[in-house]
């Protein structure tokens, strides 16, 4: 059975834990996120790790393998289903409750505007999202692209490089995003321009199955780490002391060539992406670097990123749900937002929705004992 690399475990884990931060938007604790020292973010190191899982269990090429492609495409279309219904139960009770905080694109308007029936359809057809449903839409589509970019790898490891590429130019510079079909929102996470993450996940997961090794440069070295420091300077003191640079912050999720659009994945966020993935690869001495390769398997980030699917999935609901209840404390409890009383209420819920995600993964593994081999998406 293909190895199993407890590195890429111990990276989807801490993105999990992250993401689930993070997705709580209305708190304050996401303004502590790592995501916020660099111009990429946990979303985008785990599109890459999914694309070398996703070679390292499917490749090579078998009909056994497209049929376990193809189950997986079902299982995650299954899990955002779920996600789907219950973000909308959590929204429509909540919005019954109390004033939402998007009055125009809660559940109950666009019922009003379109209809129960069209609704539904559109959601789980996935044309419409609600909550954190978007992502997995996402992996849906990257997973049906799968066996063409597993097939590519094979001839040669970077070959999915090209055509990925040529399709996030294109979507770039046109600006070819995915929206909400009934609210017309553009959706954050879109298939043409992220699927150059994931196709190069593809390469980098063939290039380990063959045995190479990123060359181990200084200039490379040199210049990835700039470009690392650069950035983080960018963020924390730029545009604190910088109008210029403070107003290209505001806008830099608007444009391709010039920002650093997530929508977009802007040339700056890849490069800064790829420059952290070469260092992680190559300085393996580095201290933080060298704990991650070493990392046992019984450690808490590799048993969450070994049920990545499942723990992302409740903490895409938990993360929903929390947001719902924080807005109902500002409107109803008189709880200020970002005040003492918010935080602890914050903390606590944060950290129980963590524990909730641990609790599912060990009762996950101890389910599926002894099967530990293999890379899932």
């Amino acid at each position: 059975m293909p190895k199993r690399y407890h590195s890429i475990d111990a990276l989807r884990g801490f993105c999990l834990v992250n993401i689930f931060v993070n997705h709580v938007s209305l708190g304050s604790l996401h303004y502590l996120s790592p995501s916020r020292l660099s111009f990429f973010d946990s979303a985008d190191v785990f599109v890459l790790l999914s694309g070398i899982s996703t070679f390292l269990a499917y490749g090579p090429l078998s009909d056994q393998r497209l049929g376990k492609i193809l189950r997986r495409t079902l299982v995650i279309f299954s899990f955002n289903a779920v996600i789907i219904a219950a973000s909308l139960a959590i929204a429509l009770i909540g919005d019954m409750m109390h004033m939402p905080s998007n009055p125009e694109a809660s559940p109950w308007a666009i019922i009003q505007n379109h209809g129960a029936v069209r609704y539904m359809a559109h959601l789980f057809s996935m044309q419409q999202s609600i909550g954190f449903s978007m992502v997995l839409k996402l992996y849906v589509l990257l997973m049906l692209v799968s066996p063409v970019y597993i097939w590519l790898a094979l001839q040669r490891f970077w070959l999915p490089l090209i055509p990925a590429g040529a399709v996030w130019l294109l979507a770039g510079h046109f600006g070819l995003v995915e929206i909400d079909t009934l609210t017309g929102t553009p959706l954050s996470m879109t298939f043409l321009p992220w699927n150059l993450i994931f196709a190069a996940g593809i390469s980098f997961g063939a290039a380990l199955r063959q045995g190479l090794k990123a060359p181990k440069s200084s200039f490379l070295i040199i210049a990835s780490s700039s470009l690392l420091v650069f950035c983080s300077f960018v963020l924390i003191v730029g545009g604190r002391y910088f109008p210029e640079v403070h107003v290209w912050l505001d806008q830099r999720n608007d444009a391709f060539w010039s920002g650093a659009s997530k929508t977009l994945q802007s040339p700056v966020r890849v490069a800064s992406l790829f420059a952290a993935t070469y260092l992680v690869a190559v300085c393996t001495d580095a201290p933080l670097i060298r704990l991650l390769h070493a990392v046992r398997a019984d450690n808490v980030l590799c048993r969450l990123g070994r049920q990545s699917l499942q723990v992302f999935s409740l903490g895409a609901v938990l993360a929903f749900l929390i947001d719902h209840y924080i807005w109902y404390l500002y409107q109803e409890q008189n709880i200020a937002l970002y005040g003492v009383r918010y935080l602890a209420v914050e903390l606590l819920l944060i950290v129980t929705g963590i524990l909730a995600m641990i609790t599912l993964a060990d009762r996950l593994q101890i389910r599926r004992a002894p099967r530990t081999a293999g890379q899932t998406t």
